[in-house]
């Protein structure tokens, strides 16, 4: 059996770690598989042993003003709208997939391979924390491109939002993620053992973010030592394992797939602050039903929390209809891939 796994947009880190714990668990649920990856070049140091052979994807990028979101937007810069561009883009990927020709094709934030995939009418799996899937309920449903959605249907008979709607593997909360049309499944993203990581209070944090400065000086001025701050990123690449008992106690971050499913599964607090527009959608959902906090401008909240924690974690051991907020990954993929 082989497999592709293909990655284009995104943290390379959080991509790369999706498809591995995918085909992780495809290595296990079957014999003789090969592992294909076609990515990008620039890979921030991402761990891609996991895979037999390597490929470069077509790198098809234009600057775009149009005012589309989510997963169409992605397409337009990825050159699909413009009938020249979409000639090489077709012409390069087809020639990719004809060469490899695919049992399954894992698709993590690669809108280019996914259309593809299904224009050729390859197997595909969507693979990623959501950002990079159509039906989310942020985006727009229709493709807001009508000369690409008329040369789709005029070789499919079929609309290209329905087109699209294919298996997907959410490494978010279900209770946290898009309302989805379709079969998307929702699993835990993998978190890292206690005994790797012995502070209390975990920052999964972009430091991008216009509040980082005052949460350094607050949090290390509360906790000292037991305080630790490092983006999602880097926490991949240094920490490893499931369990976490014990340590940290509170988690702090930006409404990302890894810290949030850090907290929700097992049973942490999370004070939080989006900082791009799919984290503030994310963050929304979070926040009405009370599942997390926002961290306020002047981190009240969080004086408050060294002062009373009990209160936070009695409420984050206590969340309702969380239990069930994740999908078993090994049994999913047992499902998708016969």
């Amino acid at each position: 059996m082989l497999i592709l796994c293909i990655y284009e947009l995104g943290s390379p880190l959080e991509s790369l770690s999706h498809l591995k714990q995918c085909c992780d668990q495809i290595r296990q649920s079957h014999q003789n598989v090969e592992i294909v990856l076609a990515t990008k070049t620039d890979l921030e140091n991402a761990d891609i042993s996991w895979a037999d052979k390597a490929f470069i994807t077509p790198a098809i990028k234009v600057k775009t003003s149009h005012d589309a979101h989510g997963f169409w937007r992605y397409l337009h810069a990825t050159g699909w709208t413009d009938i020249g561009l979409r000639k090489a883009n077709y012409e390069v990927w087809g020639a990719l997939f004809n060469e490899l020709n695919p049992d399954y094709i894992l698709c993590a934030g690669s809108p280019s391979g996914l259309l593809m995939a299904t224009l050729l009418g390859y197997k595909v799996i969507q693979v990623g924390n959501g950002q990079h899937m159509p039906h989310g309920a942020s985006w727009p449903s229709e493709c807001p491109f009508p000369e690409l959605s008329g040369w789709i249907e005029s070789i499919t008979q079929i609309p290209l939002h329905l087109l699209l709607n294919k298996p997907g593997i959410v490494f978010c909360p279900r209770v946290a993620d898009e309302p989805r049309k379709g079969a998307y499944f929702n699993v835990a993203d993998q978190t890292p053992g206690s005994s790797n990581f012995t502070g209390q209070v975990l920052a999964l944090w972009d430091i991008r973010h216009d509040l980082t400065a005052e949460l350094i000086e607050t949090a290390t001025g509360l906790w000292g030592e037991s305080f630790s701050l490092m983006s999602p990123d880097d926490f991949r690449m240094n920490y490893s394992g499931r369990a976490v008992e014990g340590s940290p106690v509170l988690i702090l971050g930006n409404y990302d797939a890894l810290s949030l499913s850090l907290a929700i599964e097992h049973n942490l607090p999370y004070l939080g602050s989006p900082l791009s527009r799919y984290q503030h959608s994310i963050a929304s959902r979070c926040e009405a039903s009370k599942l997390t906090f926002r961290l306020d401008r002047q981190l009240e909240i969080l004086k408050a929390y060294d002062l009373d924690p009990y209160a936070l974690q009695i409420h984050a051991q206590s969340r309702s209809n969380i239990g069930n907020s994740f999908s078993d990954l090994k049994a999913l993929i047992e499902f998708l891939i016969n």
